[in-house]
């Protein structure tokens, strides 16, 4: 597994065979539920156009995105929506937190790394973050930047303040734009529901496709950056 080899090499440069394992057997720890959950989310949002009459709650639970919860609002009531809402965002983010406190920026940069074309918004977010963590955190309280609060070694008790108080108010407003958009987003439900083979036919390719080329640009700009760390060494000798 290539992730644990990275991180278990940089945190100990020589570390002994039972250090090793055990290292890997920690990150496996907390990478696992997170291989795991972005694998359901992208099952999720290939399937979106079918579960979103079908199993509304399971589509936002297993693809936690604004765009979804917008969407199966108007078939919840407002507890039920706020449950669900603060469950399906939450649920990735102590595992991302507990990896960038682990391994802190050397997590960190092993993302911004392998972001592909999204380099730049990592980046961007983690000049952020160094400024003004508290109101990164509570403005956008998502995977990464719970990795940096982790990495920057954020109290428990401030992160989780900020995170479930910044989600809460995310999912208010998604509870807002839904019922001030009530009617283009029934238009958008029943299109959905008119055309919902051929749309589900559709977002598996478009996911399928996406998730292939990000992988391939990632695996190009992994190599680049090692062909350059190998290199450079030897160019300034």
């Amino acid at each position: 597994m290539a992730i644990p080899v990275l991180l278990v090499s940089v945190v100990d440069p020589v570390p002994t065979e039972a250090e090793l394992r055990r290292q890997r057997r920690k990150l496996q720890l907390l990478v696992g539920p997170l291989v795991l959950l972005f694998a359901v989310r992208g099952i999720g949002i290939a399937l979106a156009p079918a579960l979103l009459e079908r199993a509304p709650v399971a589509l936002f639970l297993m693809a936690p995105l604004g765009r979804h919860l917008v969407l199966i609002s108007p078939v919840l009531d407002s507890v039920t929506f706020v449950i669900l809402g603060m469950v399906g965002y939450f649920t990735i983010d102590p595992f991302t937190y507990m990896l960038g406190r682990e391994y802190g920026q050397n997590a960190v940069a092993w993302i911004e790394r392998r972001s592909g074309v999204a380099s730049g918004w990592v980046r961007w977010v983690d000049r952020m973050f160094r400024r003004a963590a508290p109101v990164v955190l509570f403005v956008s309280p998502g995977p990464f930047v719970n990795l940096l609060a982790g990495a920057a070694k954020m109290r428990v008790p401030l992160w989780l303040a900020l995170n479930l108080s910044g989600t809460l108010v995310t999912v208010m407003i998604a509870r807002y734009f839904s019922e001030a958009l009530a009617g283009a987003i029934a238009a958008i439900r029943e299109f959905v529901e008119a055309n919902v083979a051929a749309l589900t036919l559709i977002s598996i390719a478009v996911v399928v496709g996406s998730t292939l080329l990000r992988r391939r640009r990632a695996r190009r700009l992994a190599d680049e950056t090692d062909r350059v760390s190998v290199v450079t060494p030897s160019q300034s000798g």
